[in-house]
């Protein structure tokens, strides 16, 4: 171990394009969201921001813009707002903070920033308590501007959950993924492809596990030519096994399905990446062993 700071305890953490800082989000107390910004080499703390409002809630998370001049702060207050906050990455000054209030619960899952670095997306839950539905809002990185918002509402008349949002490689759309109850009402993948400039839906796809036995995904991420979506998650009946989808960015087409059943069963799906060195795409997460003993397990698989 190089080095070890305590001066902020993190939910997310972000590095800099040339590996020299890290960009850490914290939630110091209840009502306070923080930033900082530490050398890689050190841990030295090279600067900090708070902000403080009653109600603050919802792990703050951040991410960075492709140059690596902005870090993005996203949280939610009393689960009723998305707060989204600019900061300039080498003084920690903050250009704009934004607030996305629909009514209701509005509560962000996940953020990322367009190849351009022009465009934050943000996605989350958003609607009455009895049955939120997606809400992905566009802002303008520079300014903070909203330039647009969609909604997606499933079949199932009840909580539709986003998890993860991915800009594609030449930024022309932006691909939205998570949980949707389908017309039986178990939870399907619900996976939705919109049009970056406007917003425009471009295609919706469903999927609901093995058999039919339900899904809810956790990730999406792109192949590194952008030819091919991979969405992962827990699939199933008890949504015991990880299943990984590839799917044709341009129209939605499926062109494959993997299932990762583990020794007995019990496979939570917590978290996917791609690798777009190597073309590889990664599902991680929790999975019983013949030992009643629950273990990590990753499966890595090609993206041909």
């Amino acid at each position: 171990m190089r080095w070890a700071s305590t001066s902020l305890h993190g939910t997310s953490l972000a590095v800099s394009p040339d590996s020299t800082t890290l960009y850490l989000a914290a939630s110091p107390m209840p009502s306070e969201f923080t930033v900082g910004a530490f050398s890689a080499a050190s841990g030295a703390n090279v600067w900090s921001s708070s902000y403080s409002h009653p109600g603050l809630s919802k792990g703050p998370a951040v991410t960075l813009s492709p140059d690596g001049k902005t870090v993005f702060l996203r949280g939610s207050i009393g689960g009723a707002d998305y707060t989204t906050f600019a900061y300039n990455t080498s003084t920690g000054a903050r250009f704009w903070i934004r607030h996305f209030k629909a009514g209701g619960l509005d509560v962000p899952t996940s953020f990322t920033v367009s190849p351009d670095g022009s465009t934050l997306y943000v996605t989350g839950d958003s609607g009455p308590v009895s049955q939120v539905d997606y809400a992905t809002v566009a802002y303008d990185t520079a300014t903070g501007a909203q330039r647009w918002v969609r909604r997606y509402s499933g079949p199932g008349s009840s909580d539709d959950i986003p998890t993860s949002v991915a800009a594609s490689p030449d930024g022309s759309k932006v691909y939205v993924t998570g949980q949707s109850p389908g017309l039986t009402g178990d939870s399907d993948y619900a996976t939705i492809a919109y049009a970056a400039a406007t917003g425009a839906t471009v295609w919706v796809r469903r999927y609901s596990g093995p058999g039919g036995a339900g899904g809810s995904a956790v990730f999406c991420g792109l192949s590194p030519d952008g030819s091919t979506l991979f969405v992962t998650g827990g699939a199933g009946s008890g949504l015991d096994d990880f299943a990984t989808l590839g799917y044709n960015a341009l129209t939605g087409a499926r062109m494959r399905v993997r299932i990762y059943k583990g020794p007995v069963g019990g496979n939570v799906a917590r978290a996917g990446a791609v690798n777009p060195a190597r073309s590889q795409v990664f599902v991680t997460g929790i999975s019983d062993s013949r030992t009643n003993r629950q273990e990590f397990a990753t499966v890595a698989y090609a993206t041909g």
